[in-house]
Parts: C-alpha cells; sequence; structure tokens
C-alpha cells in the first residue's frame, strides 16, 4: 500500500505538486532576475525531473527548470492565453 517514493524513503512525499497544465509562478535563477526587479515569473507547470526533483514550466521562452515554485489561487490557476502562448514540449 506504499509508493515507490515511501518504500524507498520511508516517508511519503510532501512537496508541492502542481496538476499538470496548472499556471503557477517559478523563481527566476540567479542574473535571470536583475536587484529590484521581479523574480518570480508566470508558467505553465508540466512536470518534475525525476534526477533533481525540479519543477519543469512552459513559458514564452521555453521550457524552463527551477527548485521554487508557487501555487496561485484557485481561481488563477488556468489561463488559456498563457496556455496557448508558451513554446516548447514537456
Amino acid at each position: 500500500g506504499k509508493t515507490g517514493y515511501g518504500r524507498l524513503f520511508g516517508k511519503d512525499y510532501s512537496h508541492l505538486t502542481p496538476i499538470f497544465s496548472e499556471t503557477a509562478e517559478y523563481k527566476l535563477r540567479g542574473k535571470m532576475a536583475a536587484k529590484g526587479e521581479a523574480r518570480w515569473a508566470p508558467g505553465i507547470y508540466v512536470g518534475k525531473d525525476e534526477e533533481t526533483d525540479e519543477f519543469l514550466f512552459l513559458t514564452e521562452e521555453g521550457l524552463r527548470s527551477c527548485r521554487s515554485a508557487q501555487r496561485k489561487p484557485e481561481e488563477d490557476r488556468w489561463d488559456n492565453a498563457l496556455l496557448s502562448s508558451v513554446k516548447g514540449a514537456p
């Protein structure tokens, strides 16, 4: 009755797990966000990297990976305009 993660690590997976194609905010890395500029950007969540456990987001510039993500309020989680403007594939 355990998941693969539970069998491997002896505890349940308790990290943030957005729903596929949900709009969320991902944290920009290092020099991508200059001092005084926004450090978070919107993207479409498409999964997690199995090796690094990083979040994968589709953006208007293409596929991005990040270590930190924030879910939006329930009424803002689905954005068709952003979904139609992103580039790349999961």
